[in-house]
């Protein structure tokens, strides 16, 4: 009998925790989500990028760092048939850089840089004050695809401006010729670290 006494208490308790849980849970405010205007959305690092998208070139550096370069599978149709790249296209790239005590080996570097073209972009939407034609900018991390924000994305809108006659992109000629041949490029940089290379 005493047992049975002591199992219930213990058993009463339980779902009295469980009770103060459950309504502990119902009175939390959630948060809403931010919501955006069609075509305002946040950049999104697709995770499968490298499966889905064309690695059409590769750059590397007098200082050892390799980047690989992948495009939106549909701007390559565009280019041979003379278009203006399609809407959403997206350019990602990633850096691998090398260990310093193993300059031959590489890691991929934590942050992936993507640009994505979008008619639909508003100055608030930018990093920075003005357009570089319909091109927004963004950095993630490489594991989980989670914005990372500390990133100076401004620099981006700078530095592409001084190629708008290659619809703002550096790596235009490599686009050009991988959409002809079907083969990556690689072209060698020798300036170190994000120095313009012409």
């Amino acid at each position: 009998m005493r047992i049975i006494t002591v199992f219930s208490v213990i058993l009463l308790g339980i779902v009295l925790v469980a009770m103060n849980q459950s309504s502990s849970r119902d009175n939390i405010t959630i948060p809403p989500s931010p919501t955006y205007q069609l075509g305002r959305e946040p950049i999104e690092l697709p995770l499968n990028y490298r499966e889905q998208f064309v690695h059409y070139a590769t750059v590397e550096r007098s200082d050892g760092v390799i980047r690989h370069l992948y495009i939106s599978p549909q701007a390559i149709q565009s280019i041979l048939n003379g278009e203006e790249l399609p809407e959403r296209t997206m350019v990602i790239i990633e850096a691998y850089r090398p260990i310093p005590d193993n300059p031959s080996m590489h890691y991929l570097d934590p942050e992936v840089h993507v640009a994505e073209s979008r008619s639909t972009w508003q100055i608030a939407d930018l990093a920075a004050s003005s357009r570089v034609g319909t091109w927004n900018f963004g950095a993630f991390n490489a594991e989980n695809g989670q914005p990372i924000t500390d990133t100076a994305l401004n620099d981006c809108f700078s530095c592409h401006e001084s190629v708008s006659s290659r619809n703002f992109l550096f790596s235009n000629p490599q686009l050009e010729a991988y959409a002809q041949t079907g083969k990556t490029q690689y072209s060698y940089c020798p300036r170190a670290g994000r120095a313009i290379c012409r």
